[in-house]
């Protein structure tokens, strides 16, 4: 239990690192993900201790609950809020000749983080799917809805914003030789 404890205060420090400038929530920050990251390991580790023991399956359980809130917590504020404009100098110094290259790869950088976020969330909450007598099961089951409801929504517009992008890149080439 206490590593679900030190899990869940690592959460509220990542609401606590927050950026919010004149009410308006800003862009996902570093110490949001420290904190984030941390809570993962707390709660990975009680969970570690405890998986073979079939006298504590509830408190395995309410450990799986929490990690996967954690996650889906981490994704939707990773997708609502992008860390955009918070790139590291040896990100920008890489690539600094091509602007549009430079977005496009920390865009994707994030995408491949939220997703991975996603699916650890939908792993974790197995648990509550596989036990429809569980009084978590109606909101595992919502909430496993809206973790694929982003992660399709994520994966339509990253598909489109590519085919995009790729006609762009064959049409200037197509005016390159024509020129």
């Amino acid at each position: 239990m206490i590593y679900s404890n030190l899990g869940r205060l690592m959460r509220y420090y990542a609401q606590f690192y927050v950026p919010i400038v004149n009410g308006v929530r800003q862009e996902f920050s570093q110490q949001e993900r420290q904190s984030y990251q941390k809570a993962f390991d707390y709660y990975l580790q009680g969970l570690k201790l405890i998986e073979n023991r079939t006298d504590l399956f509830d408190v395995y359980r309410n450990l799986s609950w929490e990690l996967s809130n954690s996650y889906f917590t981490m994704a939707t504020s990773l997708q609502d809020y992008a860390p955009l404009t918070t790139m590291t100098q040896d990100d920008v110094g890489k690539r600094t000749r091509n602007f549009r290259f430079l977005i496009f790869f920390f865009v994707l950088k994030i995408e491949k983080e939220v997703i991975d976020c996603m699916t650890r969330a939908l792993k974790y909450l197995e648990i509550e799917l596989n036990n429809s007598s569980s009084d978590r099961y109606s909101l595992a089951k919502y909430r496993a809805g809206i973790i694929h409801h982003r992660l399709a929504s994520l994966l339509h517009n990253t598909f489109r914003t590519q085919v995009i992008l790729f006609a762009r890149l064959f049409l200037f080439n197509c005016f390159a030789f024509f020129q």
